[in-house]
């Protein structure tokens, strides 16, 4: 069945970001479009932290293997302790796998990271079994540090954090009440405090990280918000502009739908801030931009690219759709009938170039050609609107 394209999804807006600050989040959740944003951030800035922890938990695997072969031997290892050397070599391959898809990885989300703490700390419990009474509180502490580093920035929440913990902690007992008997397992339960006591421990900590990291995401969405802004209309500024009509072209490329640009400029723009003061210059902007935001479908995008100029994106658009709104932006103008004594009507006009994107268009060409339309409709006298060919005016 056939859907009406609605546009790309719309982003958060710095307003929502703002909101969102005010009004917190002391169960470390956004609304869902922000929460949807955070985790795309978490995801493309977590490489670099879990590379290193699965760099790290290899290495440490590595030289725990190592250490036991010296310690135990390779050959003469029997019974529980060669049985803990065995486990040591399988939790090496498995973590060299989840190293290699990480390191591979172009997102990098909790689930590997999940894999790689579930995957040591088991290994290390699983092994641990085969020490010596006298060397399992080494192996405790081992284990207690495994379970503080599932509370690091590693792409986790801290509920998964949390359930990554409790899952090793159980293991961990389990493991103990059915590889063990007797003394051997009483002392090693007797040291299960320890992973215990490093859960709320790590928690707290992990709670007051995550607030942090996640009010920083959102004061820095509103601070980048306001720097693309422009400041006198609301309206997003050229370098939001050059952003957003790359994602379009790609996205309406992607889906095969139409594309529009339309640039609409305010005739003698310098020649009325000479006459009538920055002030009522800015009023006119002001009207100006609301008019053609007033004349837009919901999907379409509004932006102030230059003291005098204004782009309009057009989504899903045909030939047909901006012939009717091209000459309704310059007409709903007219109608606001700003006094300009310099211009032939003595009014303030505007002047419209407009064309659909093609096939071969980047932005930078689509950008081109539309300076080029509305060149000639500055030529032309201004307050008109130039329409490229292929849009059948």
């Amino acid at each position: 069945m056939h859907q009406r394209y609605e546009g790309p999804p719309e982003a958060p807006s710095g307003e929502d970001y703002a909101r969102q600050l005010h009004q917190g989040f002391a169960a470390l959740r956004f609304d869902p479009p922000l929460e949807q944003a955070y985790r795309r951030y978490t995801a493309s800035t977590m490489g670099f932290a879990q590379r290193v922890a699965a760099s790290l938990g290899v290495l440490i695997a590595l030289a725990l293997l190592a250490w036991d072969a010296l310690h135990f031997g390779w050959s003469g290892s029997t019974g529980l302790v060669g049985y803990a050397v065995a486990v040591r070599a399988a939790t090496l391959l498995a973590l060299l796998w989840v190293a290699v898809a990480i390191h591979r990885a172009q997102a990098h989300g909790p689930g590997r990271a999940a894999l790689l703490l579930l995957i040591g700390g088991t290994g290390l419990v699983l092994s641990s079994i085969g020490y010596p009474p006298q060397e399992l509180r080494y192996a405790a502490a081992v284990m207690t540090l495994v379970i503080v580093a599932g509370f690091f920035p590693l792409g986790l929440a801290l509920w998964q954090s949390v359930a990554v913990a409790l899952t090793l902690c159980a293991i961990s007992a389990a493991a103990a009440h059915l590889l063990l008997d007797g003394p051997a397992r009483d002392a090693y339960l007797r040291l299960q405090w320890l992973l215990w006591a490093a859960v709320p421990v790590g928690a707290i900590g992990g709670y007051l990280r995550e607030h942090s990291r996640r009010e920083g995401f959102l004061q820095r969405r509103v601070r980048d918000d306001e720097a693309l802004r422009d400041a006198l209309t609301g309206l997003g500024d050229r370098r939001r502009f050059d952003e957003h009509l790359a994602v379009a072209l790609a996205e309406t490329r992607r889906l095969q739908r139409g594309l529009a640009l339309i640039l609409v400029e305010l005739d003698g723009y310098a020649a009325f801030v000479q006459r009538y003061g920055a002030r009522e210059a800015d009023r006119a902007v002001v009207d100006v931009a609301e008019v053609l935001q007033c004349l837009l479908r919901p999907m379409d995008v509004t932006m102030r690219i230059a003291a005098d100029r204004f782009a309009l994106v057009l989504y899903d658009a045909s030939g047909a759709h901006l012939r009717q709104v091209a000459p309704a932006l310059r007409d709903m103008v007219e109608l606001l009938a700003i006094a300009h004594a310099d211009m032939a009507n003595q009014q303030l006009g505007v002047s419209v170039g407009a064309l659909l994107a093609t096939p071969a268009d980047t932005a930078a060409t689509l950008m081109q050609r539309a300076e080029a339309l509305l060149q000639r409709a500055r030529i032309g006298g201004g307050n008109q609107v130039v329409l490229a060919e292929d849009t059948g005016w």
